[in-house]
């Protein structure tokens, strides 16, 4: 599918730090790892799991730290809302929350390194976690089928959700934090009311789910955004919930729309600030961005494709948009990440994206080495 942006595509050059040189999978493969990128709540910072070690990288400095406190990979790594913690999933089972506050100011020696608090609980690979809006709980989704909901303040299991019956590999709160959305390896993705755990309704995929995300209004019903291996962006309208008591109505909730952007499956999307467009990535090697009311491509194009030796773009793994919609960051499976800003038309017709030029040095293997 072509885009609709008139005149040429955007040139993209290297803006990415290769954080470990890893051989990228056929666009046809099922990726068997995959990292995350999350931009700070002030803008400043971007967090990107790789491998066993969270890249902390210092956007106004041009500066990285690397946050080594897992012995297997990273899944996934938030920020808190106030910007302090970061909050990880792990290969090894467990999550850790660990406090960055002011960590670009000490030093790198071992009798520095930042406070954590480990979470264990689960059985098996941890893929993703996150904190509520309030930042009173977490949300914690597990290859053992299960999602954890966390006292922040006590770091206790208050609740634990059932209902998938393989791999939850996503979760995320409604803006409201009343709600949480997960996908799973069972193709299906789930609504459940927090206070109580009851799911309240659940979409189907034809394969596994990757990505599952609020939109962040809530102003006339609901809306999700869901990835897949079936290579859709599915958008989900819950018309008949009420909002604050997190109730259904009597009528079927989750309607869907889907739109085909992408060749193989899609890792990762994210919602614009303004719910108005959605960003998607895809093993294929492409970003689309794309209107949420009625599905149009704004804008397709390979995110990493001559950034390394070869002509192949490599896969993505995963996208987000900036608190303030105006930059979009993304990183492959080979451990690139890039940023470009966004400016679009008033009516959302155009969307142009260029390369903001930020650059990074490129880690020496003896570092690596001494890392892991």
């Amino acid at each position: 599918m072509e885009s609709e942006l008139a005149g040429a595509r955007p040139e993209l050059s290297l803006a990415f730090a290769n954080v470990a040189r890893r051989k990228s999978p056929k666009s046809t493969d099922e990726p068997t790892w995959q990292f995350s990128v999350r931009y700070s709540p002030c803008g400043s910072y971007l967090a990107i799991s790789r491998m066993s070690y969270i890249a902390l990288w210092d956007l106004q400095s041009d500066t990285v730290r690397y946050i080594t406190e897992h012995s297997r990979y990273v899944r996934d790594a938030v920020f808190s809302g106030d910007g302090e913690e970061i909050l990880t999933a792990s290969d090894d089972c467990t999550c850790k929350i660990i406090n960055i506050n002011g960590y670009f100011e000490r030093k790198s020696d071992a009798t520095h390194k930042p406070k954590l608090h480990v979470l264990k609980a689960h059985q098996a690979t941890v893929y993703a976690a996150v904190y509520s809006p309030d930042g009173k709980l977490i949300a914690t989704a597990s290859e053992d089928t299960t999602i954890l909901l966390w006292s922040r303040k006590t770091l206790s299991v208050l609740r634990t959700l059932k209902g998938h019956s393989k791999g939850v590999k996503t979760c995320n709160f409604s803006s409201s934090g009343s709600l949480l959305v997960t996908g799973g390896m069972d193709n299906t993705l789930r609504v459940w009311r927090v206070s109580d755990g009851t799911c309240l309704s659940a979409g189907f995929h034809q394969y596994r789910v990757y990505c599952a995300v609020f939109s962040p209004l809530e102003s006339n019903g609901w809306s999700i955004a869901s990835t897949s291996k079936d290579s859709t962006v599915c958008v989900w309208r819950m018309q008949n919930l009420d909002s604050k008591k997190g109730d259904l109505g009597d009528e079927n909730v989750l309607r869907k729309s889907s739109v085909h952007v992408h060749e193989h499956a899609v890792m990762c999307c994210s919602w614009s600030p303004d719910g108005k467009i959605i960003a998607s990535s895809s093993i294929d090697g492409s970003i689309a961005l794309w209107r949420v009311d009625d599905g149009r491509l704004l804008q397709r194009f390979s995110a990493f494709k001559g950034s390394i030796t070869d002509d192949v773009s490599p896969a993505v793994s995963s996208v987000e948009f900036s608190k303030d919609g105006r930059k979009l960051a993304a990183v492959s499976f080979d451990g690139y990440v890039g940023i470009w800003s966004i400016s679009r038309a008033e009516d959302l017709k155009k969307i142009i994206i260029r390369d903001l030029g930020f650059s990074l040095k490129m880690l020496e293997d003896s570092i690596i080495s001494a890392m892991l």
